[in-house]
């Protein structure tokens, strides 16, 4: 869950786009969700099962609630064998028949090789203080890991973008994928402790929307009133609607009664924002 030229323009530059216009400028920096060909295959009503338990038992033993309630992960604490356990997965969803997988559990496994790869990334150059300083991706105006090819499914190499803007957004058209990848900063999303799991998927996606919407890094206001977002509503505004008062529609959604109720006599977005610091411990 990134973008690059979105990040040098507004945040790397310290830039900040006022309440009009927002959502067309920042989505117009931001990658566009264009189906990579190949990956649209998949057997309807099957029941074939793929094992997500060695990453959950990773998750569990190093992703942890701080007391803001931002999941960190204890990279330092992965061990060789952990490494290893991490590196046998990844390979393992590439191996993986996805033809032969219904379609919900295609995307749980897009979610959790796409947050795998992330983390395999962060643990290969750690210690970090961003996930952008990983400066790997090809190409002159390129920065942080995103295009560089991170993982081989089905005999074809891909990268974090691949994945991301490629396969998922495309293919799957849920706004909600944007609360379940996580790019390894603070202002993501939350890790979940745990893996994405088919039989129970759109449990998990509704559950991670209302966690970031109900908090300060998904919705805030800043001393006058005006509602401030996080960048992911500002870069993908598309995939919540187009405009700002659909993203406020999405927000009224996933608002606990509170945050509902503030948002009702809101008409536009004065702000975004994003943390790009390395979410470990």
């Amino acid at each position: 869950m990134h973008t690059q030229m979105s990040r040098r323009l507004f945040v790397t530059a310290g830039l900040s786009l006022p309440l009009m216009g927002f959502s067309t400028a920042d989505s117009l920096f931001a990658p566009k969700a264009k189906a990579l060909p190949g990956w649209d295959a998949f057997t309807k009503g099957s029941t074939r099962r793929v094992d997500h338990s060695p990453w959950s038992a990773l998750l569990e033993k190093h992703v942890r609630l701080d007391s803001a309630g931002i999941a960190r992960v204890n990279y330092g604490g992965f061990s060789g064998a952990d490494k290893a356990e991490l590196t046998r997965y990844i390979d393992s969803l590439g191996k993986t028949d996805l033809q032969a997988l219904d379609r919900p559990e295609q995307y749980a496994l897009w979610i959790n090789l796409y947050n795998a790869a992330v983390v395999n990334t962060v643990l290969a150059y750690y210690p970090v203080k961003s996930v952008q300083d990983i400066d790997t991706s090809p190409g002159l105006f390129s920065s942080g890991p995103w295009k560089a090819k991170a993982v081989t499914v089905s005999g074809k190499a891909l990268s974090l973008d691949d994945i991301e803007h490629g396969i998922v957004r495309p293919h799957w058209k849920d706004a909600r994928v944007h609360y379940v990848l996580n790019c390894g900063a603070v202002g993501c999303p939350n890790l979940r402790a745990e893996a994405y799991d088919a039989r129970r998927i759109d449990v998990q996606l509704e559950e991670q929307a209302r966690i970031y919407v109900n908090h300060p890094r998904g919705v805030t206001f800043d001393p006058s009133g005006g509602l401030v977002v996080s960048k992911i509503y500002a870069w993908f505004c598309d995939d919540f609607g187009g405009t700002d008062n659909a993203v406020i529609r999405h927000l009224q959604r996933y608002a606990a009664p509170e945050l509902a109720n503030r948002l009702k006599p809101i008409t536009g977005i004065a702000d975004a924002r994003y943390d790009w610091a390395l979410n470990t411990v």
